[in-house]
């Protein structure tokens, strides 16, 4: 997933070591990072945390996150609890069901 700068909300900047993170000042995050194009990743589902990454790395929120419903939820809640290879087998099964 791709977004633009003004539609995150920056938390803190990943280190470029990857040692840690460190709070960003409200002139970087909200400053010159807005017409920047950055590709996200999931860091947490729970949290609703992303990995942005561009130039740096940051850890991020969607200002407009979608909208998951409850059944979504369980859905997730109960595919979390398979095994790998339950895992694996369900991909399967939607893949074929989907072409």
């Amino acid at each position: 997933m791709t977004r633009l700068g003004k539609q995150l909300v920056f938390i803190s900047r990943i280190n470029p070591d990857g040692s840690g993170t460190e709070i960003l000042t409200c002139e970087l995050a909200e400053g010159y990072m807005k017409n920047d194009r950055f590709d996200l990743s999931c860091l947490s589902i729970t949290n609703g945390t992303y990995i942005a990454a561009g130039f740096n790395s940051f850890v991020v929120k969607l200002k407009n996150p979608p909208i998951i419903s409850e059944p979504v939820n369980k859905i997730v809640s109960l595919f979390q609890q398979l095994t790998s290879d339950e895992r694996a087998e369900c991909f399967t099964y939607l893949s074929n069901e989907m072409k």
